[in-house]
């Protein structure tokens, strides 16, 4: 049986059943016998990467071996999906990531160099959570009604954020375009620090994120988020 490699995923904004590749039934019985690598596609302090970083002391201690994080950010997650799709498939080195690169990356982009149905196999879900629309507090808007007419008000002059092409983040936003009929110009980032960077500096208005990141936005009044 040729051996598969091993991802493993935590799928934001979305429910996904985790399975053990059948590959992993041939694993060596010392495995494993040094440290792992886990790639965490998206920048340092990212969503994916605090849990991350969470679940590898746990992980440590359970395995016996130190556990790596290693951040490989770039084209929505891409980047460092493609090169843990290229690593030794040994086991050794996992990836931890949201749904962008392994769900809507192959639909939606032409030249991907890895394919996620061959080159990976998923290992467990970790989380779930959901994206929340936050604005800029300076805009002079409180609910989602009064967004939407200043967007049509000011159509196209709006930017909002994202975590790449073809992340949930971007989907979103896109959905909410053409669920109300509005213009906004999108700017996508390496991951959600650079975006709530921009988003406190006035250089993007709105975006959909997790709660973890929008709630300290919000709380310090830089944001605001409304249900």
């Amino acid at each position: 049986m040729t051996s598969r490699r091993y991802a493993l995923m935590a799928l934001a904004s979305a429910c996904a059943a985790g399975a053990v590749s059948p590959a992993w039934a041939d694993k060596p019985d010392n495995w494993p016998s040094r440290p792992l690598r886990m790639v965490v596609p998206f920048p340092a302090g990212s969503s994916p990467d605090l849990i991350a970083r969470l679940l590898t002391e746990k992980l440590a201690a359970t395995l016996g071996q130190p556990v790596v994080v290693e951040n490989r950010p770039g084209a929505g997650g891409n980047i460092g999906t493609g090169m843990v799709a290229k690593a030794a498939p040994d086991g050794y080195t996992l990836l931890f990531t949201i749904n962008g690169p392994l769900v809507t990356a192959p639909s939606l982009s032409r030249n991907l160099n890895y394919d996620p149905f061959r080159q990976l196999a998923p290992v467990t879900l970790v989380a779930t959570s959901p994206n929340v629309l936050v604005v800029d507090a300076r805009l002079p808007v409180h609910n989602v009604r009064e967004f939407v007419a200043l967007a049509k008000a000011k159509a196209g002059t709006l930017n909002y954020g994202s975590v790449g092409n073809g992340s949930a983040a971007h989907l979103a936003m896109e959905q909410l375009k053409a669920m109300a009929g509005i213009d906004l110009q999108h700017v996508p980032y390496p991951g959600f620090p650079q975006v709530t960077t921009a988003m406190v500096g006035g250089q993007i208005q709105a975006g959909f994120m997790v709660p973890a990141i929008a709630m300290p936005l919000v709380n310090a009044g830089s944001c605001a988020s409304w249900r």
